[in-house]
């Protein structure tokens, strides 16, 4: 009988280690990010989120001469720094010092790029009263005249120093394409190119003040004036407050010749505009 105590003893003993080593592993958390590809921009530094993990981190990017990687904690939750140095590709190798886990990310590097979100679009048509102008035909011809699939969602990156411009339709079509950007007192002319299927599409707009919906013509101005290629650290976006430019397209030349008595037909879109961010890396790759 004292044999059989002494092995239940022991048993019981190993069971109890065991129990305690798994409620340490318990207390753990695995180390996770919302993506495994980023996009930060010279001359600025890109925050990323750590989802979970353990509090202590190494950071090591594997080209140190594309990015400079830190930590920081802020506001209670905990960030991997990427400063972009130059445009390149590298990877990002983070470790939770608890656990020994690794994560590795991809990181691209491009120029400052300004980010326009077209949150609300309306069709303006104006006539001198004549009757041969149908207005609901007129304003269905508008909408079928856009490229975009949506009204809004759809967003132009419009890179500085460069003439290329990345866009990203309702997060479904993506087109690279060139612009032209050039400022005409107190607005700006922009004309943006790109192929859509094998067809060529060209399309004018004004850049200008938003009067309803916040101004950040002053913003989108002094980015593009800023004239060195590392760019402006413009943040826009706290937990209330964000920037419009309104963005229109005058239609009146192209549909004026068939319909008699129109004055004026165009899109004024209000485009919400974000710095350095955005980006989707499917652009890049």
């Amino acid at each position: 009988m004292k044999k059989i105590d002494a092995i239940i003893a022991v048993s019981a003993l190993a069971m109890a280690i065991t129990l305690l080593c798994s409620c340490s592993d318990d207390g753990d958390k695995p180390l996770e990010f919302l993506s495994d590809t980023y996009v930060a921009t010279t001359g600025n530094t890109l925050y990323v989120d750590i989802s979970s993990g353990n509090g202590k981190y190494t950071v090591m990017p594997e080209d140190e001469g594309i990015v400079t990687c830190g930590y920081e904690k802020l506001n209670n939750r905990e960030f991997i720094t990427l400063y972009g140095n130059r445009e390149g590709k590298t990877s990002v190798a983070v470790t939770d010092r608890a656990t020994g886990e690794t994560a590795e990310l991809t990181v691209y590097v491009t120029k400052p790029y300004c980010t326009m979100v077209a949150t609300y679009r309306k069709t303006v048509i104006e006539t001198d009263g004549n009757d041969s102008v149908d207005t609901r035909e007129l304003e269905e011809k508008l909408r079928l005249e856009s490229p975009f699939k949506s009204e809004t969602g759809y967003m132009f990156h419009l890179v500085k120093n460069s003439r290329t411009v990345y866009i990203a339709d309702y997060g479904t079509y993506y087109y690279t394409g060139e612009y032209d950007l050039v400022k005409e007192g107190d607005t700006y002319s922009l004309t943006v190119l790109f192929d859509q299927g094998g067809t060529t599409i060209e399309k004018q707009y004004s850049i200008g003040s938003d009067p309803y919906m916040g101004n950040g013509f002053e913003l989108f101005d002094a980015f593009f004036t800023d004239e060195s290629d590392s760019g402006m650290a413009i943040k826009t976006r706290t937990s209330y407050e964000a920037f419009f430019v309104a963005m229109i397209e005058d239609l009146t030349g192209k549909f004026s010749p068939q319909y008699p008595g129109l004055q004026y037909a165009g899109i004024e879109s209000h485009m919400e505009l974000i710095f350095n961010s955005r980006l989707d890396p499917k652009f890049l790759e």
